[in-house]
């Protein structure tokens, strides 16, 4: 017989490893994969191998009748009909099955013998229970334990898919891009399986599938044991921990060893450590014969083969400390494709307004403190551009994808139905709220003849899918110049509340009965606004944070929805009380506080809208929280940020290089900070601090710091403002911000430091459409004009005859990608697109355009800054790999100069200090998740 073991130096065959692995684990065997010659020529042999395994597994059985344990098909079974078998293993058989009652498909696992051995019976019942402990997207559900004439069976969710090992014998070595993103749903997987105190113990590619639309699921937990529960070796050697093949008990290191293994597999075809045997694996582990993953994939990216090196450590300490710690080291390996035009776009500002970034993720969970303790979990939705709060039994919840389509999805099954289709009706929807019992979905439309338009949806019409005739959605109210967002409903829905964006810049609170039949005025607004409304269960009283002072601290207010009273201050002071939020029953406001100096969770007992006793601490550390609502358990469920972003100064010598290492900017770490920008007298730097995930930037506020580290901190009458640069007025007492304003649109602002005073000086038309305003505005010398592009045109607006002109108008094909005008005389200096180059110029007062630089590849250069004597530009150039550095070149023409300063892909948030001697710029992205505090909301 050939031996079909691999030379040292070659990978073992990715069909010959699922052949075998199918043989091993008595599985279907799919013959029709071994048309390698090498393989064909053992293929006999194999066969035999596997017919000798079959008749040892018959034998082990004792009384296992493969034969009759489906007599024929349909076969009835208490509430389920078995249609078909999906498969056979050691102990049993896989069927396909339908669930008469709850008419969904399932799979059931079966054990072969008639007289299961009790251990059996008893492993199959201890699956289910290590099952029913987690609940994720990417772990299998299980539904419960079905007796099947004898047999006992596990009822689970049926996947439509593939195993991940059918997809690589398949396809072959995957794409970084694809086993990054399997990496950090498997990874999300594990964590909750760790989570919940289980093991699993065989994570392989035949135990991973993905379904039709492309999620990951874990499955097969036959070998999984709780963490604390001592037992016999179990897995595929292959991917096993060296510990764990020299007798130690698994772990969740062991686990996080076998995924690495995994991906390591899906990679590159073979294994970090082979052997044809286990014995020869042990041997293999104990003479180090280790292969890293770049020794046969030198295409990947560095950071992801270290992440993937890590966790294949031999040393268990030398591994992640747990699988959120590989999921980190995964999502830090990337960044989603995009087109160049769209990193460019990025490159000037990220927005990130009812964004949640699941592609990175927390260093640790939310921590506890105080009585009752907070038990705090992850809670993993498909991606969306916002959310709508889950049902009052948590079991679902509401949002909206990138395509402006609203979903609803279930938490237990990872189901999702589709309710609402904007493409169909050409329009945008956007600020969902679910309601308590999950029937109806109220969410605003947004329509291409500027009609915004509050709607309910009767979600059970949308569900199962395939209803031929839903009701029509209930409009309660349509306008044109304004628009409604739903925040709430009362526990009954029979009211919904809403904020209504009005064109004088006023936000007005109604109170809407939820059949459309009347509409009551609560109270009115003007920015900035609350962070978060919340109305009373019986529907009965309103909850809301204030900004009382200049500063960003906020006090709690409750008013009655009759406007029986004024609304009345339920906390405040010195400290910042924010984001309140109605426990289920009414009795408790959760009111995010920093009183004593940090932010913690506070539950405050209500009474008829006042406070009835003193409140409780319930969890701390909650500065990066955003609450979402309640259930009827008690579960509190939020957004909590898992990255931000800083800001870093590095100092520059007279030659205008580098002259040290960056050190972060003192200021509130925990919180986003962007958009640096220095003052025209250098003794200030101005910068943005975003807190929380909101619709719109309702925690954030303007920052100042001045250089001897002084800092206040300004509240902003604007609903957006952190996506775009500051630009300072040459008078040094305002700044240019681009913001959303309260009447709904977007304009360059000017903030007088002084005053307060907010004054739009340009709008974007119509309402709401923020593309009509490029991203890089700036002011003329004197500061009697403002300058911005937007697109291909390059626009003036003089500000006190508001004339407006284009100063620079580009052919078809090109684009300008940032532009600023010279600090001394109207000279602009910018960057543009032209066909696949990029070109670096400056427009001069005559009109005429100076090139500087030309790049061979779009999107290859992007202006930063001019020097305050207007003689050097600042620009940063992207190498082949999307990374940024910054380079200086004489605004007349000359030789470039490297500045030795790198920033971060994407990340081009740059401010040049007046005197030249030190540069600002921000590093890190802002990402959230969502998770969810369990029975602390009773």
């Amino acid at each position: 017989m050939r031996d079909p073991r691999p030379a040292d130096d070659e990978p073992l065959d990715p069909a010959l490893d699922a052949i075998t692995f199918a043989i091993l684990d008595g599985g279907p065997v799919d013959w029709t994969s071994a048309t390698d010659p090498a393989i064909a020529s053992v293929s006999g042999e194999l066969r035999l191998v596997a017919d000798l395994a079959s008749v040892h597994r018959s034998i082990a059985g004792q009384e296992a009748d493969r034969a009759t344990v489906a007599p024929g098909f349909p076969w009835r079974v208490g509430p389920l009909t078995l249609t078909s078998s999906l498969g056979r293993g050691t102990f049993g058989e896989v069927f396909r099955a339908w669930d008469n009652e709850l008419h969904r498909d399932v799979a059931i696992k079966v054990l072969f013998s008639t007289r299961a051995a009790a251990d059996d019976a008893a492993r199959m019942r201890e699956e289910g229970r290590l099952l029913a402990r987690v609940r994720h997207p990417n772990v299998v559900t299980v539904f419960g334990v079905q007796p099947i004439d004898g047999r006992t069976g596990l009822v689970m969710e049926f996947i439509h898919g593939r195993t991940l090992a059918a997809l690589a014998a398949e396809a072959g070595p995957m794409s970084a891009h694809d086993v990054r993103q399997i990496g950090l749903d498997l990874c999300a997987a594990l964590d909750a399986v760790h989570a919940a105190g289980v093991l699993h113990r065989d994570i392989k590619p035949q135990n991973v599938m993905r379904d039709e639309n492309g999620r990951i699921v874990l499955m097969d937990f036959g070998a999984g044991r709780a963490a604390d529960d001592a037992v016999a070796m179990a897995g595929t050697p292959l991917y096993l921990a060296p510990e764990v093949l020299n007798g130690a008990p698994a772990s969740r290191a062991s686990d996080i060893y076998s995924l690495g293994v995994l991906l390591f597999h899906l990679l590159t075809g073979g294994y970090p450590v082979r052997g044809a045997s286990t014995a020869e694996i042990r041997e293999a582990h104990r003479e180090k014969e280790r292969v890293r993953l770049r020794a046969l994939r030198p295409d990947l990216p560095v950071s992801l083969a270290q992440a993937i090196d890590t966790a294949t450590e031999p040393d268990p300490a030398a591994r992640h400390a747990g699988a959120g710690a590989f999921r980190r080291a995964c999502a830090s390996t990337g960044r989603a494709t995009m087109s160049r035009r769209a990193w460019l776009l990025g490159a000037a500002a990220v927005t990130i307004v009812g964004t949640l970034a699941w592609g990175a993720w927390p260093s640790a969970p939310l921590p506890a403190a105080g009585e009752p303790s907070a038990v705090a979990s992850r809670v993993t939705l498909p991606p969306f551009a916002s959310i709508g709060g889950p049902s009052s039994d948590g079991r679902y919840f509401a949002y909206t994808d990138a395509s402006g389509h609203a979903w609803l999805w279930t938490t237990g099954t990872a189901d999702r139905r589709k309710v609402v289709d904007g493409s169909t009706r050409a329009e945008r929807v956007d600020f969902l709220r679910l309601s308590p019992d999950g029937s109806r979905l109220a969410y605003t439309a947004f329509k291409p003849d500027d009609t915004a338009q509050l709607r309910i949806a009767d979600t059970r019409d949308r569900w199962p899918a395939g209803a031929l005739d839903p009701s029509p959605d209930i409009t309660l109210l349509s306008t044109r110049g304004a628009w409604a967002v739903p925040v709430d409903w009362s526990r009954d829905g029979s009211t919904l509340l809403a904020m209504l964006y009005r064109d004088d810049g006023q936000v007005e609170m109604l109170a809407m009965a939820s059949n459309g039949s009347q509409s009551r005025h609560v109270a009115t607004f003007a920015a900035p606004l609350p962070r978060r409304v919340s109305l009373s269960p019986d529907g009965r009283f309103v909850a809301y944070d204030a900004v009382t002072g200049a500063g960003p601290e906020r006090d709690i207010f409750i008013a009655p929805v009759d406007r029986s009273g004024p609304p009345a201050r339920v906390a405040g002071g010195t400290s910042s009380e924010e984001q309140p939020v109605w426990s289920f029953d009414g009795s408790a406001l959760l009111v995010n506080s920093n009183r004593g100096g940090t932010f913690n969770l506070w539950r405050v007992p209500m009474r008829d809208g006042r406070a009835a006793g003193s409140p409780q601490r319930i969890a701390s550390g909650t500065e990066d929280l955003t609450p979402f609502g309640t259930t009827a358990d008690g579960d509190y469920y939020y957004a909590l940020q898992t990255q931000r972003e800083r800001l870093w100064t590095v100092p520059i010598d007279a030659a205008g290089v580098a002259a040290g290492p960056p050190v972060e900017v003192r200021g509130d770490a925990t919180f986003t900070r962007r958009s640096p920008a220095w003052s025209p007298d250098g003794r200030t730097l101005a910068h943005f601090t975003i807190r929380g995930m909101n619709m719109y930037d309702l925690g954030g506020y303007l920052t100042m710091q001045t250089t001897d580290g002084a800092r206040r901190h300004l509240t902003l009458p604007l609903l957006f403002f952190g996506g775009a640069a500051i630009r300072w007025a040459p008078d040094n007492h305002g700044l240019l911000i681009r913001g959303r304003r309260a009447d709904g649109y977007f304009a360059y602002n000017r903030f007088d430091l002084q005053t307060g005073e907010l004054t739009a000086l340009v709008k974007a038309e119509p309402r709401g459409k923020e593309d009509a305003l490029g991203m890089s505005p700036g002011w003329t010398s004197g500061g009697e004009s403002i300058v911005w592009t937007t697109g291909d045109a390059i626009t003036e607006r003089v500000l006190a005859s508001g004339r407006q002109r284009v100063l620079l108008q580009l052919p078809p094909g090109e684009q300008v990608t940032q532009q600023l005008p010279s600090p001394v005389d109207r000279r602009i200096a910018f960057s543009k697109i032209h066909g696949k180059d990029t070109v670096l110029a400056v427009r001069e007062e005559d009109g005429t355009i100076r090139e500087l630089l030309r790049e061979p590849r779009a999107g290859s250069i992007f202006f930063v800054d001019w020097t305050a004597d207007a003689t050097q530009l600042v620009y940063a150039l992207i190498d082949q790999n999307w990374n940024p550095h910054l380079w200086r070149i004489a605004a007349a023409g000359g030789t470039p100069v490297d500045m030795k300063i790198a920033l971060e892909p994407g990340r081009i948030r740059v401010a040049l200090r007046p005197d030249g001697r030190a540069v600002t710029y921000s590093t890190g992205s802002t990402a959230f998740e969502l998770w969810m505090m369990r029975g602390i909301a009773r």
